[in-house]
């Protein structure tokens, strides 16, 4: 599990630069989901913490499609100076997340679960 954090600590926030994404609260949260289903993706781990962040500021979903624009602008709104890493595509994304175990895909909107 290590190894797969690396991608969750490259945008972990750093107090002492003020630069940074992720809190503590996001990392923990999402690795322990991961490791009690066996998850070791990167991308699923990654759209774990988000989903973490989001709810955290306030966003109730995210916008696989226009993610990368989201969070530069959280960024922005921060005052923070840094450069959002490349992220998974939302393809990428949605793949990974149907993959996992940690997902149940309904077939159609309006599905019951």
């Amino acid at each position: 599990m290590t190894e797969q954090l690396a991608v969750l600590n490259s945008l972990r926030f750093d107090p002492a630069t003020g630069i940074g994404l992720f809190e503590n609260a996001d990392i923990v949260t999402a690795s322990m989901l991961a490791r009690r289903a066996h998850c070791t993706d990167e991308t699923v781990l990654l759209a774990l913490a988000l989903a973490v962040w989001a709810h955290r500021n306030g966003h109730a979903c995210l916008n696989l499609d226009t993610l990368t624009d989201d969070l530069g602008r959280a960024i922005a709104r921060s005052g923070q100076d840094w450069e959002l890493p490349a992220l998974p595509t939302a393809k990428e994304f949605d793949n990974a997340l149907r993959a996992s175990p940690l997902v149940r895909v309904l077939d159609a909107p309006g599905t019951s679960a």
